[in-house]
């Protein structure tokens, strides 16, 4: 009997380590400084308004090739219209710019033709066509004059 009294206290005294934990929100991590795998989004860090922020990126997407399809100053937005990317020309990509508390945030979707089939995927440090993909935006964001590269991901 005095056996049981003690498995009881025993149990009794380790309640509280089985009782539920409270829900934790898990923060994600703060971008990187250098990129890293799956990286999907670039931050342009700058001091610059949000409309010069959009000024300077539209100028600076047009000299590396790219044309803009719609530049949207209620949104704080711009959209490219397709270009290729590969030598071969199979591969073609868009780049987004939203403008944020920090600057510019920069995303791009590519598509590509694979011999009888499409792919169409955001642009991500993953796969090579993705990766020569997300290089055009690091390049874009590397030319913003005094903006500071930080590496993101969002799912």
């Amino acid at each position: 009997m005095r056996t049981i009294y003690l498995l009881f206290a025993l149990l009794l005294g380790a309640a509280p380590v089985f009782a539920q934990q409270p829900n934790v929100v898990m923060q994600p991590p703060p971008p990187a400084v250098a990129p890293f795998y799956k990286a999907n989004v670039l931050l342009v860090n700058t001091s610059d308004s949000a409309r010069a922020a959009l000024r300077t990126i539209a100028g600076i997407l047009q000299e590396r090739g790219f044309a803009i399809e719609k530049i949207d100053y209620d949104l704080s937005s711009i959209i490219t219209k397709p270009r290729a990317y590969t030598k071969s020309g199979s591969h073609s990509m868009h780049i987004l710019a939203i403008t944020c508390k920090t600057g510019l945030r920069l995303t791009g979707q590519w598509r590509g033709t694979f011999g009888t089939f499409a792919v169409e995927e955001r642009a991500a440090i993953t796969n090579n066509a993705s990766k020569q993909a997300f290089a055009e935006i690091e390049a874009v964001g590397k030319a913003y004059p005094g903006g500071a590269l930080r590496y993101d991901y969002q799912p």
